[in-house]
């Protein structure tokens, strides 16, 4: 062996003894929603094409309570945001292995349920595999060591004004570069005010603030809140922040939160303005291209972000196409392998070219209402039905369903993936699935 490659290989085996390897490889973990590059994305998995109560499931661990936010993954431990008993909100820590770990109860109490059975445990963790960051419905934010103890917390509605949304706080946390972001899009529909929200930068280990940014739009009515989560555009260096909600999608230098540009005109078809059409999908990344969602089948646009700049209009150059109709209501597009994957509230899987927009397919999955975001992983699509009912698609541009499987528990969140395993959270437990040496 060549003297220079024995030295690489000594070095990388000297690292290895000081590092686990799952702290080494990021693809191996599942850290926040929507994977470790916000694309719902996971090539290296090998997963099962068929799985159910009977195949391939590898443990089920019952949950305190109910809740639709995800699992996230790092390590040997998977972090979820729950409802704990009949009121508590909190963060439940269980092992990869199938045990229960730990729960840390938060201070305030669930509110009563709303629409679709939501609870106030709606936004996802976010960890970086030494701590797990958890917001809530209530407004609290709290830092904890994977261990579960407490580090700091925060509380967004003491800090920043009591919650004007309708259906309660649902946005989930992002940690980039030491630093956490949380979103708040809910302007005042009784004022005249455009002030409709704020970027808030957190020093992630400390819990003070670093900065604020106030977002203006000239939405009005309902359409002054937003459901959706922080999405970021990485860009070495020069990462954005995609602020989803209020008519607009706005992109801000996560360095100080900044506006670089925002793009409109995703309300108004017609000519006729939508009072109701406040936005719950995020926005969805991947090929060089985001997928910008509206809501109750409006428009959907492909936006290079790279030619964006200032006020993005619909004749522009960053405006790569754009659909009159077919956006997403609830869950976020999906790029992989130059498809768009979307998944309606009434449980349809339609796939467009990425590169002109054109409808590849538009097929039924589920009969019923649809929640979750899919996750594409291993040349599959994973669809979980509210109903419980999860699909697995081949990815490409032809429909084909390679299993069905039928959990027969309500589910509202989207799964993670992380080394080789597949993890499903329903209302009542969560589940892992991987396959079994001889399939």
């Amino acid at each position: 062996m060549h003297q220079k490659n024995v030295l690489v290989a000594g070095l990388i085996f000297l690292s290895l003894l000081a590092n686990p390897i799952d702290q080494l490889v990021v693809g191996q973990n599942w850290p926040q929603w929507r994977g470790a590059n916000y694309d719902s994305a996971a090539d290296e998995a090998k997963l099962p094409e068929e799985f159910g109560l009977q195949k391939n499931l590898f443990w089920r661990v019952e949950l305190p309570g109910p809740a639709g936010a995800s699992p996230v993954v790092h390590g040997s431990r998977i972090f979820l945001t729950s409802q704990i008993g009949e009121r508590d909100l909190g963060v439940v820590c269980v092992s990869t292995e199938g045990k229960m770990v730990w729960q840390h109860k938060f201070e305030k109490p669930n509110r009563s349920r709303r629409m679709d059975n939501a609870n106030a445990a709606s936004p996802s963790p976010v960890t970086d595999g030494k701590h797990v960051w958890a917001a809530m419905g209530t407004g609290e934010l709290r830092c904890l060591t994977v261990e579960g103890e407490l580090v700091w917390k925060f509380d967004i509605q003491n800090e920043f004004g009591k919650f004007k949304l309708l259906f309660g706080y649902a946005s989930s946390p992002v940690l980039l570069n030491d630093r956490l972001y949380v979103v708040v899009v809910d302007g005042d529909m009784r004022s005249s005010e455009t002030s409709e929200g704020k970027l808030i930068c957190l020093n992630a280990k400390t819990g003070e603030t670093e900065w604020v940014h106030s977002r203006k739009t000239n939405a009005r009515a309902e359409n002054l809140h937003s459901y959706a989560s922080l999405t970021v555009w990485p860009d070495k260096g020069q990462d954005l922040l995609l602020v989803h909600g209020a008519d607009y999608l706005t992109a801000h230098r996560a360095m100080d939160g900044k506006e670089v540009w925002r793009m409109g005109d995703l309300n108004g078809s017609g000519g006729k303005y939508n009072n109701a059409l406040r936005f719950v999908s995020s926005p969805g990344i991947g090929g060089g291209r985001v997928i910008v969602p509206s809501a109750k089948n409006g428009p959907m646009v492909c936006l290079d972000p790279k030619q964006a700049k200032g006020n993005v209009s619909i004749d522009d150059d960053a405006v790569v196409w754009r659909l009159s109709k077919g956006t997403p209501d609830v869950a976020t597009p999906v790029v992989y392998r130059d498809v768009v994957y979307v998944v309606t509230k009434k449980g349809l899987l339609a796939a467009h070219d990425l590169t002109d927009g054109r409808s590849l397919y538009r097929e039924r999955l589920v009969a019923d209402k649809h929640r979750s975001t899919p996750i594409v992983s291993d040349g599959k699509i994973f669809v979980v039905g509210r109903d419980g009912v999860v699909a697995i698609v081949k990815a490409g541009e032809k429909f084909k369903v390679l299993a069905k499987c039928e959990l027969k528990e309500e589910a509202t969140s989207s799964p993670a993936v992380a080394d080789g395993v597949l993890y499903i959270r329903t209302w009542k437990a969560i589940y892992a699935f991987r396959k079994a040496p001889d399939d």
